[in-house]
């Protein structure tokens, strides 16, 4: 019987492969369960220390992910400590390579959290290409070249008792969700989504200030209309950088990329997504440097206001001082004058609500299947097809 070069790596046959060896066994993986842990210490024991290698990305992801137990990393943890040698790390691990004496296996873990193991049977599910020995490079980098370990480059660090406690409280705080094997989830992959775009805080002239009562006396005519117990900072011709421009460049943005579904908003499709936040990014750094350019402008402004309501207010709170001011230290102008600059705040205080609002929002399982939702789409954007994707998953539970 020939042996595929595409196979199949799950626990049974690393298991074996392990369990196999007569003078070597090399593990490098992302993570491994129990079940293989304790077919490695098994090896460990019976071959020696010198002969055994494991190196594992030791870390709470890899756990969370499915693609190995902490109750395993502990186990061979435990046993490099009492056979005199170390369990060795290396950070972002997502190959597995397992070699059993001449034989050398390259698999691609499965993560339980997304999908059950690969399995044989009628239908093949690769994961796995055997290779026969070990290509030289490949040696060279696990450490059994001929310089052996001065060659290696994978796990150079070593899965300490301070690596191991971090990764245990993570853990903790974080733990795995248990996965069912036996229940699949019917999950889906919408090709679009909605999207909530908004400009916040760049309309100047509608930043208002309200007056306190005790402040309020008669005023003239021209003030009055800004006044009514509130004061408006800046007028309706002095933002039109806000007001215009950047609402332009946002509509733009909008029309380019956005399509309007009429009862439904706006949607992106998936593809388009890249081109989409590189605009909004652009937006941002134009509001960015708008604001810079902008702020010695608004606070001359601000500045102007406050003393022209300053001039407007003084008679009657130096008749009539409100009851709550004390007059210890400063005269009713001074007093007037602080308190209206602490209600007008700075430009930078004006501006920075200046700022771009982007929402995304999911389409459900439900809208993908309401035919209204699905014709509008398909009239806007005929060529994206199918409006999602649907596959299996593992049941998580708890």
């Amino acid at each position: 019987m020939v042996e595929r070069a595409m196979t199949v790596a799950n626990d049974d046959t690393l298991e074996a492969m392990i369990l196999a060896a007569q003078r070597r066994v090399i593990l490098i993986a992302p993570g491994t369960s129990l079940r293989v842990a304790l077919a490695l210490v098994d090896s460990w024991r019976r071959l020696g220390p010198e002969a055994v290698t494991v190196t594992l990305d030791v870390s709470g992801e890899v756990c969370r992910l499915g693609l190995g137990e902490y109750q395993a990393v502990e186990l061979l943890e435990k046993a490099a400590a009492n056979l005199g040698t170390t369990l060795t790390r290396h950070e972002g691990l997502r190959i597995g390579v397992l070699i059993s004496d001449d034989q050398t296996l390259i698999y691609s873990p499965t993560a339980l959290s997304v999908e059950p193991p690969a399995r044989e049977g009628k239908k093949l599910t690769p994961n796995a290409i055997r290779v026969g020995p070990p290509p030289e490079q490949l040696r060279r980098e696990v450490g059994c070249g001929p310089e052996g370990v001065k060659e290696r480059v994978i796990g150079l660090d070593k899965a300490d008792k301070a690596v191991m406690n971090a990764v245990s409280e993570d853990l903790k705080k974080t733990p795995p969700r248990r996965v069912d094997l036996s229940r699949h989830l019917r999950v889906f992959n919408a090709r679009l989504q909605f999207v909530e775009l908004r400009l916040l805080g760049c309309m100047l002239h509608r930043k208002m200030i309200t007056i306190p009562s005790d402040l309020v006396s008669p005023a003239d005519e021209s003030t009055r209309r800004l006044l009514q117990s509130k004061f408006r900072l800046i007028g309706d011709d002095e933002d039109s950088v806000w007001g215009d421009h950047i609402y332009r460049i946002k509509q733009f943005i909008v029309e380019k990329h956005l399509v309007a579904i009429s009862g439904y908003g706006h949607v992106l499709p998936s593809h388009n997504t890249a081109a989409f936040e590189r605009a909004i990014r652009v937006l941002r750094r134009m509001i960015e440097r708008a604001k810079k350019r902008r702020e010695h402008e608004i606070q001359a402004l601000i500045d102007a206001r406050v003393h022209a309501l300053h001039a407007v207010l003084l008679p009657g709170v130096e008749r009539s001082p409100p009851a709550r001011w004390t007059l210890l230290f400063e005269s009713p102008s001074q007093r007037l004058m602080r308190e209206l600059r602490k209600l007008a705040g700075s430009a930078r205080d004006v501006l920075d609500d200046a700022r771009v609002e982007l929402r995304y929002k999911g389409v459900t399982y439900e809208t993908l299947h309401d035919q209204s939702f699905v014709n509008a789409v398909s009239a806007a954007l005929p060529e994206l097809g199918r409006l999602h994707n649907e596959m299996d998953v593992v049941g998580m539970c708890g």
